[in-house]
């Protein structure tokens, strides 16, 4: 699909998706940052939540508090699932057994 665009249409497809994520931001009252790399990895940051891609294509969340000053990177929590990301707080901890 991508392929078959020429550079112009390139460009307002990222105006339009920096848009959609500009009023995201706005809603949720987050940053939202995005790198992305030509060799396939990327990453994304929303407020102090982090996804991950690497070159293999596994895909990794984490909570990376940057944003206060008390945190630490003690209170860094990898491996953790889209379903317990919870903005402006840490993540819901797992129960056992789930």
């Amino acid at each position: 699909m991508y392929e078959k665009m020429t550079d112009s249409d390139v460009m307002v497809y990222v105006k339009n998706t920096m848009l959609s994520l500009l009023q995201l931001s706005q809603e949720r009252k987050i940053s939202i940052d995005i790198f992305t790399g030509s060799n396939g990895c990327a990453k994304a940051r929303a407020g102090d939540y982090v996804v991950f891609n690497y070159l293999d294509g596994h895909i990794e969340y984490s909570y990376e508090p940057i944003s206060g000053k008390e945190s630490t990177f003690r209170d860094w929590k990898n491996h953790i699932t889209p379903q317990n990301i919870r903005f402006g707080r840490p993540p819901k901890e797992e129960k056992h057994g789930e």
